[in-house]
C-alpha cells in the first residue's frame, strides 16, 4: 500500500483484509465475477459512477483507488471508524466479504437490536453499553458465530458453493486469531 493520509487503524485493517483477498480472479463459480484485491467489477463500476469517475477494468485499479474504495465504501459506510478494536476489523472484514448492510445487521443482531442495517443512535447507544460493560470480546465472538452460520447457510442453499467454504472458514480462523491476540493490529 502507498503512504496514505488515511487513519493508521484503517490502513492496518485494510492490510489484514487484502492479505486474504488475493489478486485478480474471474472464477465462473464465484458469484462476484471479475474481482481484483477483493473488489468486484460491479462494485468498482458503481463506486466510480457515484464519484463521476470513468469506468475502468478492475484489473487496473491503483493502490490509491483501492484505499479510497475500501475507506469510503466499506470502512466509513459500516461505521468502523467508531468501533473499538477488534470490532472495527471484524465488521470491516464482514462488510468486504459479505456487504456493508449484512455487516451492520450482524453487529446489530449481536447487540440484540432490530437488525435494519442502519447504524444509527440506538446502535451507538447499545455499543456504548457493551464497551462500558467490558463485553467487546463477547460481541466479537457473536459476530464470528453469525458469519460461520451465514457461510454454512450459503452452502446448504447452494451445494456448488462448497468449494469456497474452507477458504471462508480459514478467513474466520485468521480473524479470530487476530482479534484475540494480545497484539491486535493496534
Amino acid at each position: 500500500m502507498s503512504k496514505s493520509s488515511y487513519p493508521e487503524r484503517f490502513v492496518k485493517c485494510l492490510h489484514f483484509v487484502l492479505e486474504r483477498e488475493g489478486g485478480y480472479v474471474n472464477d465462473p463459480a464465484d458469484r462476484g465475477g471479475s474481482t481484483n484485491k477483493g473488489v468486484t467489477q460491479k462494485a468498482l463500476d458503481g463506486f466510480n459512477l457515484r464519484l463521476q469517475r470513468p469506468i475502468k477494468d478492475v484489473r487496473d485499479i491503483t493502490n490509491d483507488e483501492l484505499e479510497d474504495f475500501y475507506f469510503t465504501g466499506y470502512w466509513r459506510a459500516a461505521k468502523c471508524n467508531v468501533l473499538p478494536s477488534p470490532l472495527d476489523l471484524m465488521v470491516f472484514d464482514t462488510a468486504v466479504n459479505s456487504g456493508v448492510g449484512r455487516a451492520v445487521k450482524m453487529l446489530q443482531h449481536s447487540l440484540e437490536l432490530r437488525a435494519d442495517g442502519d447504524f444509527g443512535p440506538k446502535s451507538v447507544e447499545a455499543l456504548q453499553l457493551v464497551i462500558a460493560g467490558d463485553r467487546v470480546d463477547g460481541l466479537a465472538r457473536s459476530l464470528l458465530i453469525q458469519r460461520r452460520a451465514f457461510y454454512q447457510a450459503i452452502v446448504a442453499n447452494d451445494a456448488t458453493q462448497i468449494r469456497f467454504l474452507k477458504g471462508w472458514m480459514n478467513r474466520l480462523t485468521h480473524l479470530e486469531q487476530e482479534s484475540s491476540s494480545g497484539t491486535r493490529l493496534a
